[in-house]
C-alpha cells in the first residue's frame, strides 16, 4: 500500500516477516539504499536552493553529489572555494558564495586564491607578474579588509597554487600550472638536443628548369633542420612551398601536418594540395586526441607516457601557439621524432600565455627565416614586408586587382562614418562574387565599450546581414546568423553517431571557430561547422560544457559562449583567411593601447583578394611603431638557454 516505502525505511524486520524469501539482511540493504536515495534527494534540494539564480554550471548540484554525497551542501557551505574544481566556477562565483554564507571577508584563504585569480585571468598574455600586480590585485578585489600580501603569496605556495622565482633580485610569481609548462618545453627541447642526430632535414636547390627550393630557401630549411626546429617567415616567402619540398623528399616515416584550429588545418591541406602534396592537415588537439573527464573537462590522450607514433610532425601557423598547447604538443613527441614549427613570429602573440615561438627562436633552437619574397600577392605582401622592416606602409592608391594593388585605407574619422562606409561596401558586394557575410572578415580590436566593438558593431551587422532570419523568443541568434566560439568547448552532436562525434556524443569545438545557425529554440542553438563538417548543439547556459558564457571582455549576453561573429577580433582570426578583408581603425583610447605592429601586420596578412582599412591612416600607421609581443612576460628562452633553472 501507500506506506510500503515508509515502513520498508523504519521497519525492515516487518518487510522481511512479510515478504516470502527476502531475509533480514537483503531487508536492511534495502532500507540503507532508500535512506541514501532519501539523503541524495535531500542533498539535491538543498543544493538547487544553495547555488541557484548564481549563473553557474548546471551540471554543477550532479558534480556536487557525485564529490561529495549527501553530505555536498554542508561540505560547500563549509569550503565554498573548493567549488572552483569543477569546471565552469571562477573566483568570482566561488567569492560571492563565500561572502553570502556569512564568511569572513578578511581571511587569508580568500586572499589567497584573489591573487590566484588575477594571475589566472589577466588578458596581458604574461606567465610571469611582479609582485606589485598581485598587490594591486588584493586591493581592488577584496577592497575594506586588511590586505596582508605576504601571508596571502605563503597561503597559495602552500597550496600549491603559485610559484616564484628570484631573478637579478627581482620576485616573480606565476601559476604553478603554467610555470610547470615553461619548464616541460624547455625539458622537452633540451630531451631532443642531446638526442643522436640522424635523418635531419636536408633540401638541394633546384637546378636551372627544375622546380624546387631555391638556394636561399634551401639553406633556411638546413638551419631548421633540429630534432626541433623553427621554419620562419612572413607572407608570400615561400613557408608552404618549402613545407611541401620537405614532405616529398621524405621517404620512409609517418607524416603529420597540424595547426592551432580548424580553419588553419584545413588552409594549410589546400595550400599542400596546390602543392601536389595529398596530405590532410589537422588540429592539434585532434593530433593529440581528447579524453572527456568525469568532472566534465578533458585531457589529451596522447602525452610523454603515450607519445605520437609518428616521426615528422609539422606545425603550420604556430605562432598562435601558447605555452599550454606547445608543452602538450612536445611532451607527445617520441624520441627520434622530428617536430617542425613554421610560423611568422611578427603575427599577434598567442590568445593564451606567453610567446613560446618567440622563446624558441631567441634561445637558439635550429632555426630558418625565409626573407625572399616570390609570392605575387601585391601590395598585401609588399606592406607585410614594409610593416615588419621599416615599422609603417604604404597602401595602394585606389583598388586596381589585376594590377595587385589590393590594399586601401579608406579615410573617415567618426564611427559613424566608419560604419556607414563598411555598410555601403557590404551593400556593393552584394552584386559580386563574394559574399558580404561567409567571404569577409570585418576585424575590430576591442570586444565592448567602442562604437567599433565587435558586440556593437555585431549588431548593427546582423540588423543588415541577415535581417530575414527567423527569431526565436528567448534565443538572441537568428537562423542563418554567422556566430563564432568564444571558448574551446565539447558540445553535443546534433547526431550523436555522427562521424566527428566522441563515444559520449559529444564534439570538440575550438574558440575560435565560426558557424552558421541552421535552427534555434528559445533553450538551444544548432550550428553548423565546416573544416570538417559538424552540426553541434549549443545549449543556454552552456558554461559546463566548456569554459562559461566566455571571461573578461569575451563575456556573453547570450546565456551560452558563442556570438555573433559578423565582426571578430583579429585575435579570433589568426590561422584563418578570407577573399575580403575589412579592418576597423579605431580611435578609442583602450583599442589605442591594444594595437600595435603585430595587430595590423597580422589583420592585414589575413586577406586573400583585398584588404580595406576604415578608418585614419595616420592612426594605422602609429599602430606600427610599437610591438607588443616583447612585453609578454616568459623565462622559457632562460630555462632552454641554461640561464636559469
Amino acid at each position: 500500500g501507500p506506506d510500503s516505502l515508509r515502513i520498508a525505511k523504519e521497519h525492515p524486520e516487518k518487510v522481511a516477516a512479510e515478504v516470502r524469501g527476502l531475509t533480514l539482511e537483503k531487508a536492511e540493504a534495502a532500507q540503507a539504499y532508500f535512506k541514501q536515495i532519501e539523503a541524495l534527494e535531500a542533498s539535491m534540494i538543498e543544493l538547487t536552493e544553495l547555488l541557484g539564480g548564481r549563473g553557474l554550471p548546471k551540471r554543477l548540484i550532479s558534480d556536487a553529489i557525485g564529490k561529495w554525497g549527501a553530505t555536498a551542501a554542508e561540505h560547500i557551505r563549509e569550503h565554498p572555494y573548493e567549488l572552483m574544481v569543477f569546471g565552469g566556477v571562477d573566483f568570482l562565483g566561488a567569492d560571492k558564495l563565500y561572502l553570502d554564507l556569512g564568511h569572513p571577508p578578511e581571511a587569508i584563504e580568500r586572499q589567497a586564491l584573489c591573487v590566484v585569480q588575477s594571475l589566472r585571468s589577466s588578458n596581458e598574455g604574461h606567465t610571469w607578474f611582479e609582485i606589485s600586480h598581485c598587490r594591486q590585485a588584493l586591493l581592488e578585489k577584496v577592497a575594506g579588509v586588511d590586505v596582508n600580501l605576504t601571508n596571502a603569496l605563503w597561503d597559495a605556495f602552500d597550496r600549491g597554487l603559485i610559484v616564484k622565482k628570484v631573478v637579478d633580485d627581482r620576485t616573480w610569481v606565476a601559476e604553478a600550472k603554467k610555470a610547470r609548462n615553461e619548464e616541460t618545453i624547455a625539458e622537452c627541447v633540451h630531451d631532443a638536443g642531446i638526442e643522436k642526430q640522424f635523418g635531419n632535414l636536408v633540401m638541394h636547390p633546384a637546378s636551372n628548369g627544375e622546380e624546387g627550393p631555391t638556394e636561399h630557401q634551401s639553406l633556411e630549411i638546413s638551419r631548421a633542420s633540429g630534432k626541433i626546429g623553427v621554419l620562419a617567415g612572413g607572407p608570400g616567402c615561400g613557408k608552404t612551398f618549402c613545407l611541401a619540398s620537405i614532405i616529398q623528399q621524405i621517404t620512409s616515416g609517418s607524416i603529420a601536418v597540424c595547426a592551432p584550429t580548424g580553419k588553419a588545418a584545413v588552409r594549410a591541406t589546400e595550400s599542400l594540395a596546390a602543392q601536389d602534396v595529398a596530405i590532410r592537415a589537422t588540429t592539434i588537439h585532434r593530433l593529440l586526441g581528447v579524453e572527456k573527464l568525469d568532472d566534465g573537462g578533458w585531457v589529451f590522450s596522447h602525452n610523454r607516457m603515450n607519445p605520437l607514433p609518428i616521426r615528422y610532425i609539422f606545425v603550420d601557423e604556430a605562432s598562435m601557439i601558447d605555452v599550454d598547447l606547445a608543452a602538450s604538443l612536445l611532451s607527445a613527441r617520441a624520441a627520434g621524432t622530428h617536430v617542425l614549427f613554421v610560423g611568422d613570429p611578427n603575427q599577434l602573440a598567442p590568445v593564451g600565455h606567453g610567446a613560446p615561438l618567440r622563446d624558441m627562436i631567441a634561445a637558439g633552437i635550429p632555426t630558418g627565416t625565409l626573407t625572399e619574397i616570390h609570392r605575387n600577392a601585391g601590395r598585401i605582401v609588399q606592406c607585410c614586408k614594409e610593416i615588419r622592416e621599416k615599422h609603417t606602409f604604404t597602401p595602394s592608391p585606389k583598388l586596381d586587382l589585376v594590377n595587385g594593388e589590393n590594399l586601401i585605407v579608406t579615410e573617415r574619422t567618426s564611427p559613424a562614418a566608419q560604419i556607414y562606409e563598411l555598410q555601403s561596401n557590404l551593400e556593393r558586394l552584394q552584386d559580386s562574387k563574394w559574399h558580404p557575410a561567409w567571404d569577409t572578415f570585418v576585424l575590430v580590436a576591442v570586444n565592448k565599450k567602442s562604437p567599433l566593438g565587435r558586440q556593437a558593431l555585431n549588431r548593427t551587422l546582423q540588423a543588415q546581414l541577415n535581417p530575414a532570419g527567423r527569431q526565436v523568443a528567448g534565443n538572441s541568434f537568428r537562423v542563418n546568423d554567422k556566430v563564432i566560439c568564444l571558448t574551446n568547448s565539447l558540445l553535443p552532436a546534433d547526431k550523436k553517431d555522427g562521424p566527428e562525434a566522441d563515444e559520449d556524443g559529444k564534439i570538440y569545438v575550438a574558440n575560435g571557430e565560426i558557424g552558421r545557425v541552421v535552427d534555434a529554440t528559445p533553450a538551444m542553438t544548432i550550428v553548423k561547422l565546416d573544416c570538417p563538417d559538424r552540426v553541434v548543439r549549443v545549449p543556454k547556459s552552456q558554461a559546463e560544457n566548456g569554459d562559461g558564457n566566455g571571461s573578461g571582455d569575451d563575456a556573453t549576453d547570450t546565456g551560452c559562449s558563442w556570438d555573433l561573429g559578423y565582426a571578430i577580433t583579429v585575435h579570433k582570426s589568426q590561422g584563418s583567411e578570407a577573399p575580403i578583408v575589412f579592418m576597423m581603425i579605431d580611435e578609442f583610447p583602450g583599442a589605442k593601447r591594444l594595437c600595435r605592429r603585430e595587430w595590423i601586420f597580422t589583420g592585414i596578412s589575413r586577406a586573400k583578394v583585398a584588404c580595406i582599412g576604415i578608418g585614419r591612416l595616420a592612426t594605422a600607421r602609429g599602430f606600427c611603431r610599437t610591438s607588443g609581443l616583447g612585453k609578454r612576460k616568459t623565462f622559457l628562452k632562460e630555462l632552454i638557454t641554461g640561464e636559469l633553472t
